[in-house]
């Protein structure tokens, strides 16, 4: 725990207190989904129209698989589903429709297509569910399935096809694969998939944090044409809910290919944002620090209760450690290997994830992780605590002091600050606008605060940096990168 002085705690206070009006963080929210929209339609119309393709081929059935293909259909296309585990291929019909039952009854965030309506407006303009032909603002529409169908889960199951043949995804006009985040596995998928595939099909990957570039530079030497077609198509856990997904071109892939990749999402009413390649992309850049965080108090004395707690209670739509379990602590581990490679200066390699994952404690998919889950069904509700997981951390734990819930809270929020100013600095991103719209719909950051850089921002930088620098002692990753310096306001 640290010494924490009056001065530190009264700043920590300020920093963390919930907003009195939200009135400028809405109004914020609106301009940047308005620059946002004005970004989308000027990248669709910087070239000939391009169409949102109606035949989709999804590689890999599991939890990110089953959610993609489920919102495809959903939106009107006809899904090619391919795995070749039997026992997963058996259940992904029945998995693919609770994912419907979810995502026809739930709703996006609340108030995101009611309260910001700018992208509705994008959204009937380019959705596949409008009933018109003709060219729109740069996109070719498709006559669509009625309103009642989309509603009708038998009907929408009738355009679901699951294989374990790959040629069946031949005449698929986007592809999105969603294997596990291990170079080698992604390599025998696209050799396989090159070989069935046609010329003209944009080959999207779900990748997490692997760069685009990478995955290109394992395609065969006779396949350069075919890294043209090849982006980021990245979604975020829970699909129903997150809003957001990633477009991520390498330096091989065509403006083509990022358009009609961009058209695709605007299709499946997800609003797409353009990230430059790297490790981690912007989203997961921006969530690993507070995962690691989490982690790394937990060992230091911190309890999974408060982590948690001290997360929902700033707003965020849930905590670090929940996060985990939702996505799967070995898919967390094997992201967390690649910011690792990447950044190792940052990135604290966890001794208890590995023990966990020794352990069996997968996450919510094997109905454990650091809660105990009575469901399997993705962000099907909170779990319970688990008595036995705090014997595991007990192992591993360097100290037992308790910790103020004020720097559990900078040390999992103010991390994340620094790697998105990070990427910014990069030239990844075109703006900090991106930070905010990245925290609140694909992370769940509090609208009430506007996002991560609006809520900092309004705080203060030189007040944020004097915070900053009380956490000198953890090193490199609580260390400011000379951007966020060069932001303060001179006195």
């Amino acid at each position: 725990m640290k010494n924490m002085d009056n001065s530190l705690n009264d700043a920590l206070d300020k920093l963390l207190a919930p907003p009195v009006d939200d009135s400028d963080a809405v109004q914020h929210i609106r301009s940047i989904l308005a620059r946002s929209n004005d970004d989308l339609r000027r990248i669709l119309c910087e070239g000939p129209a391009v169409s949102a393709a109606r035949q989709v081929g999804v590689v890999g059935a599991g939890l990110m698989g089953i959610a993609i293909a489920a919102t495809h259909l959903r939106a009107g296309c006809d899904v090619r589903l391919f795995d070749i585990d039997p026992k997963v291929i058996d259940t992904a019909a029945d998995r693919v429709r609770t994912e419907l039952s979810f995502q026809i009854h739930d709703t996006l965030e609340p108030g995101f297509l009611d309260d910001f309506l700018p992208f509705a407006e994008v959204i009937e303009e380019y959705s596949l569910q409008k009933i018109s032909t003709g060219e729109i603002n740069g996109i070719f529409i498709s006559s669509g399935s009625n309103t009642d169908d989309r509603r009708d889960i038998d009907t929408i199951m009738r355009r679901l096809t699951v294989t374990d043949d790959i040629r069946l995804l031949a005449p698929c006009e986007f592809i999105i694969e969603t294997v596990p985040e291990q170079l080698d596995i992604k390599r025998n998928v696209f050799a396989a998939l090159l070989a069935v595939i046609g010329d003209d099909t944009v080959i999207g990957t779900n990748t997490s944090t692997i760069p685009i570039s990478r995955i290109a530079a394992t395609f065969p030497a006779d396949a350069e044409k075919s890294k043209k077609r090849l982006c980021g198509f990245h979604f975020f856990h829970p699909v129903r809910s997150r809003s957001l997904l990633e477009v991520i071109p390498a330096e091989t892939t065509a403006p083509d290919t990022v358009r009609r990749a961009v058209a695709q999402a605007i299709a499946i009413e997800k609003r797409p944002m353009v990230v430059g390649d790297c490790p981690g992309f912007l989203v997961n850049r921006i969530l690993n620090p507070s995962l690691s965080e989490a982690l790394e108090l937990l060992l230091e004395g911190a309890t999974i209760e408060q982590i948690e707690r001290v997360s929902t209670r700033f707003g965020m739509a849930m905590g670090p450690l929940r996060i985990l379990d939702e996505i799967g602590l070995d898919v967390g581990m094997h992201a967390g290997r690649v910011l690792w490679e990447a950044f190792p200066d940052r990135v604290i390699p966890s001794p208890l994830l590995v023990k966990l994952l020794k352990n069996g404690r997968l996450g919510r998919k094997l109905g454990q992780g650091f809660f105990r889950y009575e469901s399997n069904a993705s962000w099907d509700g909170p779990g319970s605590s688990d008595p036995e997981i705090e014997d595991l951390i007990l192992r591993w734990r360097r100290s037992d002091q308790p910790h103020d819930d004020r720097e559990v809270a900078a040390r999992l929020l103010l991390g994340m600050l620094l790697e998105a100013v990070r990427v910014l600095e990069e030239g990844k991103i075109s703006g900090m606008h991106d930070i905010d719209l990245a925290s609140i719909f694909a992370l769940g950051f509090p609208i009430s605060r506007g996002g991560l850089a609006h809520w900092v921002d309004r705080f203060g930088i030189a007040e944020t940096l004097a915070i900053l620098q009380q956490f000198a002692d953890l090193g490199p990753r609580m260390q400011p990168p000379g951007l966020l310096i060069r932001m303060q306001v001179p006195e």
